[in-house]
């Protein structure tokens, strides 16, 4: 083959390898995106409670992290009553007035105390949860890396020119036409008369 047709040829072969990284690199920012919008409204709503801690208290959310511990911290102080009403009951003492009266009072005021130190956690877990969603803000950041996108564009159309038969055609394919059944099939070795 003459110099030129070979430079010709080469130049051709490096215009369909950019084309191909092109085509790769807007299907990968494609599907980036649509993942990220997916977990866009959770990160936003963690973050948005850890920058306002407070309002938590007021969210259904906060009510149903509160529920289960104030259900059983009043469960476990109920039994504790039951049991002083049965001890003091067993020994002839009431409850209404004199000697009942105090154990029961300090009953009541154990469990005030627990339920607050719980609504006063709520807060904190707030805080917590915003941090959680930073997190997830920032595990999208690298996800959207362009070197990221860039490189698979690049070895995909890389991989087409350099081995016609390889995974680089499916990932091509792919971003060509759509994900589903292209990469199904990589890593598992090609049918024989395939």
């Amino acid at each position: 083959m003459p110099k030129s047709k070979k430079k010709k040829e080469s130049g051709r072969l490096e215009l369909e390898k950019q084309k191909l990284a092109n085509i790769t690199l807007l299907e990968d920012i494609k599907i980036r995106k649509a993942i990220f919008e997916s977990v866009k409204p959770l990160a936003q709503a963690l973050t948005d409670l850890g920058l306002d801690p407070a309002s938590i208290l007021s969210t259904p959310l906060g009510v149903s992290l509160l529920m289960p511990g104030r259900t059983a911290i009043g469960q476990e102080f109920e039994a504790a009553r039951s049991s002083l009403i049965d001890l003091l009951g067993s020994r002839g003492l009431s409850t209404g007035s004199g000697v009942g009266v105090g154990p029961l009072a300090n009953l009541f005021g154990q469990e005030a105390q627990q339920q607050s130190a719980l609504t006063a956690q709520l807060p904190l877990q707030a805080v917590q949860l915003g941090i959680q969603g930073a997190n997830i803000f920032q595990g999208q950041q690298a996800a959207f890396d362009p070197r990221i996108s860039a490189g698979i564009g690049s070895q995909a159309a890389s991989n087409v020119i350099n081995q016609p038969e390889g995974p680089g055609v499916q990932i091509a394919t792919a971003a060509a036409g759509g994900l589903g059944p292209a990469l199904s099939g990589l890593g598992q070795p090609k049918p024989a008369g395939g």
